[in-house]
Formats: C-alpha cells, sequence, structure tokens
C-alpha cells in the first residue's frame, strides 16, 4: 500500500507539474499573441500613414511644380514689363529733348532759314504740336506700364509666398516620411 501510495502521490505531482506547464505554455500563448497583434496594428498603422504621407507628397510635388511654372511665368512678364518701361522711358527722353529743341527752334526766327528745320514757322509749330502730342502718349505709357510693373510685383510675391509654403509642406511630408523608415 505504501508503494500504492508513493505512486498516487507521485502521479498527483506530476498531474499538478504537467498542468502547471500547460498553464505557462498557454499563458506564454497568450502573451505572444497578444504581442504580435501590437506589432501588426503597429504595422499597419505605419503602413497606412507612409502610404498617406506619400501620396500628401505626391500631391504636394505637384503643385509645387505648378505654382514654380506660375512664379517663373510671373517672372517672366515682369521683366518684359521692365524692358519695355524702361525704353518708354527712353523714348519719353528723345521726345523731350526733340520738343525741346524745336521749341527753340521757333523762338528763334535765324534757325528757319538754314538748319535740320524746315523754313517755315507754321511747319515748326505743327512739328512742335505733335511733338508734344507723342509726349503726352509716352507719359501715358509710362504711366500703365508702371502701374503694370507693380501689379506683376504684387503677384509674384504673393506667387512666391505660395510656392515658400507648398516647399514647406514637402519637406514637413519628407520629415514624417523618414521617421518611419
Amino acid at each position: 500500500m505504501a508503494s500504492r501510495s508513493a505512486f498516487l502521490i507521485a502521479t498527483i505531482v506530476i498531474a499538478c507539474v504537467c498542468a502547471d506547464a500547460r498553464v505557462n505554455t498557454q499563458t506564454q500563448s497568450t502573451d505572444i499573441t497578444t504581442a504580435l497583434l501590437i506589432e501588426v496594428r503597429a504595422l499597419r498603422t505605419t503602413i497606412a500613414l507612409v502610404v498617406g504621407a506619400g501620396a500628401n507628397g505626391q500631391l504636394t510635388l505637384g503643385r509645387l511644380q505648378l505654382q514654380e511654372q506660375r512664379v517663373n511665368a510671373i517672372g517672366a512678364r515682369l521683366d518684359t514689363t521692365r524692358e519695355r518701361l524702361a525704353e518708354a522711358q527712353r523714348e519719353a527722353l528723345e521726345h523731350r529733348d526733340y520738343c525741346k529743341s524745336l521749341e527753340s527752334a521757333v523762338t528763334t526766327p535765324a534757325t528757319w532759314t538754314h538748319g535740320d528745320y524746315p523754313t517755315s514757322r507754321e511747319t515748326l509749330e505743327q512739328m512742335l504740336t505733335r511733338c508734344r502730342t507723342e509726349m503726352a502718349s509716352a507719359a501715358i505709357e509710362i504711366q500703365r506700364l508702371t502701374g503694370e510693373e507693380a501689379a506683376l510685383a504684387a503677384d509674384l510675391s504673393t506667387e512666391q509666398s505660395r510656392w515658400s509654403d507648398l516647399n514647406r509642406r514637402l519637406e514637413e511630408i519628407e520629415v514624417v516620411l523618414s521617421r518611419h523608415h
């Protein structure tokens, strides 16, 4: 009977050890499953974030390129307008000098008979009137071009600001993507 009791005690001890091992294995399995589930969820979140940031990055890059084209186009128009303004100012100075010389010729009768001007005072006065009209037209053109230049400069500043904002957003997306790689 002692051997039976020893056998029974040994069986109970073995059963307890096996049950404890089974509980530890199940607990470890549950812990591993929970850890894996957390890791999979974190990977899904990271993938979703990277895909979203990548799409936003592509969209922002496209917008940045369009904005750069706008900036370049307005810059070119501004350069052209400035060139036209400089040419108009140069022509206005030439008209002014020519009108002064005609005024001098009209007031000095000695120039009527020889020199660069016709001999008739009436012809000189008609030329002077035409010259003053051209000077007034040149002044109006200068004023128009000056206004156009100011408007284009303001537009360029606005578009450059938008370009800078898009570039900043693209850099932020780049930072987000670099963090998750």
